[in-house]
């Protein structure tokens, strides 16, 4: 497996991931939590532009992908969860909008195995 950052060009494949990924957790008791479109394909572009969304790729295809950053999250910042940053010693490190192709199996992202939906 590769992890490399996403494309631009890869924006489609990342969208139909999450809309499968949001399907799947509206109907095993999620529903709330990805709701109304989230990530927004802006997001995931911003996400793309600004260097922090990753793909992991398995013979040239896009098996999963998440949001890394290192340093102040402004998720974080805007709900004030980030306050603490003055107490560490180092910057903190965010993993978000973890998503993968379904038949995929990926303990080392903490993603797990799930129905398979063609893409």
């Amino acid at each position: 497996m590769e992890i490399r950052k996403t494309k631009p060009e890869e924006l489609e494949v990342l969208l139909k991931m999450y809309e499968h990924a949001r399907t799947f957790m509206a109907t095993h008791g999620n529903a709330s939590q990805w709701e109304n479109n989230y990530p927004s394909p802006q997001l995931i572009l911003d996400d793309i532009t600004e260097g922090n969304s990753y793909v992991c790729t398995e013979q040239d295809q896009i098996i999963a992908t998440f949001y890394y950053k290192e340093g102040a999250d402004p998720t974080y910042l805007r709900w004030g969860l980030d306050q603490r940053l003055p107490l560490r010693s180092r910057p903190p490190h965010h993993f978000h909008r973890k998503c993968k192709r379904c038949s995929v199996l990926l303990p080392e992202l903490g993603l797990g195995t799930m129905r398979q939906h063609p893409y």
